[in-house]
């Protein structure tokens, strides 16, 4: 019998940050993590799974920002409208101005500069917003990115 082992990482945060939480699985080198939850946020970077050890989002000004970050300090930024309708939103560098992708890999850091964000279920009573992404951005000191296969599913305040 193959045994499987469950780790519990909270970060809870004060102020007006929602409670965020990774649910991870480990079993000899687990490829997938966090498993399916009510709050996740996952996305894979030039190929490679990003795993967030925090996550959270906060509504305020008119503005849904959405941030992940990982334990090396790399993590992904989003500024969405507090008004974003449900449905596929292109990301451009035309687009900025009201939907802003930002990822960071502890070096350098970048923005979408193509690809498309879907918003699944946006809740504007209960402040839940859920979602997948890919795009493609380009980092401030040169080179270029790609994320794909994103996802979020989070409350917040």
């Amino acid at each position: 019998m193959h045994l499987l082992t469950f780790f519990i990482l909270i970060s809870l945060n004060t102020g007006s940050f929602t409670n965020a939480g990774t649910l991870c699985c480990a079993e000899e080198a687990a490829l997938t993590c966090p498993l399916q939850d009510s709050q996740h946020f996952r996305a894979v970077i030039n190929g490679r799974a990003f795993h967030p050890d925090e996550y959270w989002a906060h509504g305020g000004g008119g503005v849904i920002s959405i941030q992940a970050d990982d334990e090396n300090e790399a993590g992904f930024q989003f500024m969405l409208p507090d008004k974003i309708a449900v449905g596929s939103h292109e990301l451009s560098y035309d687009t900025a101005d009201t939907i802003q992708c930002l990822y960071d890999s502890g070096e350098d850091s970048g923005e979408a500069m193509s690809g498309t964000l879907r918003i699944a279920l946006h809740d504007r009573q209960a402040k839940r917003i859920e979602g997948s992404f890919s795009f493609k951005g380009e980092f401030s000191e040169g080179g270029a990115f790609s994320v794909s296969d994103g996802s979020f599913a989070l409350s917040y305040e």
